[in-house]
C-alpha cells in the first residue's frame, strides 16, 4: 500500500485512471476535467491545476476544463494570465515566473544547469532554431525546461514530502489528448516529450523512488514504477 498517495492528471487519449481514494490532485491543463470521477465520491478532494499561461489564455478547451473542475488552486507557469482577474474569483492563483520556475526546476535534478541546458537541446527542432533558442537564454533567461505534466509531478513531489506519488496520462512520447485540443494539428508533441525524456534520466534517485505510474511506457522510459490498481475510462 502506499504512503497517503498524490495522483498527478495528464490528458493522454485512453487514460487510465488508479482506483484509489486520493485527497489531492495535481492536473496539467485539461487533464482537471478527470478529477471529476474522484470528486463524485470525495467532496473533500484539494485540486490543483497546473498550466502555461499560453493555454490559459489562448486554448478554450483548456480553460473552460480547469474553470469547471472548480480547482482549489490554479498554478500558471511563466507570466500573469489576462483571466487572472476572473479566476481569482473561483480558485487561488499563483504565477510562476520564467526564472521562477527554472530554479525551481533545479532541485530535482543531478548536475541541474547542465542537465536542464542539455535537455532543453533535446527539443527537436533545427541546428539554427537551437543557437537563437540559446541566445535567448542568456538574454532573457526563458527557457521552459520540463512540460507542464512533468513540472506538476515535480510540484507535487515538492509540496507533499512524506508522500507517494501516482500518474496517470502523462505520457514523454509524444501524443496529442483525450480532448479536443486547437494544438493538435499541426503540433508535434514528441519535441517536448524528448525534452523531459532527457530530464526524467536525470532525476534524482530521492525523487524517482517516490513516483509510480499506471502507464507502461512511461514506466519503462523513466525507470518508476508501475501501479496497478486501475480504472480505463
Amino acid at each position: 500500500m502506499l504512503n497517503n498517495p498524490i495522483l498527478v492528471l495528464g490528458s493522454k487519449p485512453e487514460s487510465i485512471l488508479p482506483r484509489v481514494k486520493f485527497q489531492k490532485i495535481y492536473a496539467a491543463n485539461g487533464a482537471a476535467e478527470l478529477s471529476n470521477f474522484y470528486k463524485k465520491t470525495n467532496t473533500n478532494l484539494k485540486l490543483i491545476c497546473v498550466a502555461g499561461t499560453k493555454s490559459i489564455d489562448n486554448l478554450d478547451e483548456v480553460r473552460s476544463r480547469i474553470i469547471n473542475s472548480n480547482p482549489d488552486k490554479l498554478i500558471v507557469r511563466f507570466n500573469e494570465s489576462k483571466y487572472s482577474k476572473e479566476l481569482q474569483d473561483k480558485c487561488i492563483i499563483e504565477t510562476i515566473n520564467y526564472n521562477d520556475q527554472w530554479n525551481f526546476q533545479k532541485k530535482f535534478f543531478y548536475n541541474p544547469n547542465f542537465s536542464l541546458l542539455i535537455g532543453e537541446f533535446s527539443y527537436k527542432e533545427n541546428l539554427k532554431k537551437k543557437i537563437k533558442k540559446l541566445i535567448k537564454f542568456f538574454l532573457k533567461k526563458k527557457f521552459q525546461g520540463v512540460s507542464t505534466g512533468f513540472f506538476a509531478i515535480l510540484l507535487a513531489l515538492d509540496e507533499n514530502p512524506e508522500s507517494e506519488i501516482v500518474v496517470s496520462g502523462i505520457g514523454m512520447s509524444g501524443g496529442g489528448h483525450f480532448y479536443k485540443d486547437s494544438r493538435d494539428q499541426g503540433f508535434n508533441y514528441d519535441s517536448r516529450a524528448a525534452v523531459d525524456r532527457y530530464l526524467i534520466s536525470k532525476l534524482k534517485n530521492e525523487y524517482k523512488l517516490r513516483i509510480f505510474s499506471v502507464d507502461e511506457d512511461f514506466v519503462r522510459v523513466s525507470k518508476t514504477r508501475l501501479f496497478n490498481n486501475n480504472l480505463k475510462v
